[in-house]
């Protein structure tokens, strides 16, 4: 029987790793990851190639974590702000923690690492202080004390022992007269407190600049 011509043959299966590997593969497979646990082995392992093949597009790990965090903070979108500072205010830091609540590790990541993203966001909230009458200086400093009181918050829940607070995200608390206050409502709380403490600051004129 006469073989097949060789444009009939059924075309061969690719077997083995992939020829080439793309910066975005990486970093998706970096984020599915996860902060927290992300290894520069590990990326490899999920992608099927070698852990050298890698820094042919990242420094290492560290670079690797810093597109992460871009990635992610380029997901965030700031939220309908409401009419008061205050509303501005708990509106951007309630929908930063949810974000920061749902990729572990990334707190930890932006108080000592800023990423390149998230610029368009900051001007866009630090717009919405300035049109509820705060000058830019005092705008900015508003903006950024909320990002880090809003890391820190979630860093202290984190950290807390797992059998006293074992849902951070979650966990509620308790009023004095027994009922239970949900997390996000204590949460709020504590951003309108801290941003009254702020503005009486600045109305006060007790600025680092001053």
């Amino acid at each position: 029987m006469a073989a097949a011509p060789d444009d009939q043959a059924p075309p061969k299966q690719r077997v083995g790793r992939p020829s080439t590997i793309r910066l975005d593969e990486i970093v998706a497979a970096a984020g599915e990851i996860g902060l927290r646990d992300v290894s520069m082995s590990a990326v490899a392992r999920r992608l099927g190639v070698t852990t050298a093949a890698l820094y042919g597009h990242v420094d290492g790990l560290d670079d690797l974590r810093d597109r992460v965090a871009t990635a992610i903070v380029d997901t965030f979108e700031i939220p309908d702000p409401g009419t008061d500072l205050d509303g501005v205010a708990i509106r951007f830091a309630t929908r930063l923690r949810r974000m920061v609540v749902a990729h572990p590790g990334l707190a930890e990541h932006l108080m000592h690492s800023t990423p390149t993203a998230g610029y368009d966001q900051y001007k866009l909230i630090h717009r919405e202080f300035v049109e509820r009458g705060l000058d830019a200086h005092a705008a900015r400093l508003i903006v950024e004390e909320l990002v880090g009181f809003t890391l820190g918050y979630d860093l202290i829940s984190f950290r807390r022992p797992p059998e006293d607070y074992p849902d951070p995200p979650t966990a509620d608390t308790y009023a004095p007269d027994g009922s239970i206050v949900p997390a996000d409502d204590l949460f709020a709380w504590a951003v309108a407190a801290y941003v009254a403490g702020l503005l009486d600051a600045i109305d006060r004129g007790v600025l680092p600049w001053a």
